[in-house]
Order: structure tokens, then sequence, then C-alpha cells
């Protein structure tokens, strides 16, 4: 969103999720380090584009390749 409105808001924003997603992840190597919560107190490896690590990796990929920033078309969210 930064990108289209040039809002510092967004870009602040964008920068606290990022380096925040960067502490989740944990020294584990399976599924990158990132594991999601399904019910309380219950943690699984997640490889799905909306709320697993595929999702996390685009998003990573995306902030350090400002060619590789249009892939949230194929979700519709641009």
């Amino acid at each position: 969103i930064y990108l289209a409105t040039g809002n510092e808001l967004f870009k602040n924003t964008a920068d606290y999720w990022y380096f925040g997603t960067l502490k989740f992840a944990s020294i584990n190597k399976e599924n990158c380090g990132y594991i999601f919560r399904d019910e309380p107190n219950n943690w699984l490896p997640n490889k799905g584009i909306l709320t697993g690590i595929a999702g996390i990796g685009l998003a990573l990929l995306s902030r350090q390749n400002k060619q590789f920033n249009n892939w949230d078309e194929c979700l519709l969210l641009s």
C-alpha cells in the first residue's frame, strides 16, 4: 500500500511487520523456523500461501527484490 500511496504510515507499518516476522522465526530448521497456531496450545507447520510459510516467503522476497513486488495480484490484493 505504501508503494501505491507514498503514505509514510504504511511504510512504517510494513517495516514493523517485516522486522517482527523475522523475529518470530525460531532456530528450528523445519518449516523454515515458522509454526502456526491452529487452536489454543496447538502449533503446527503450515505450508500454505494464505496463512503459511509460502506467504511469509513471498512477503519477505518482495521486500528484498523490488521487481518481485506484484505477486499479490494472484490474490486480487492490488
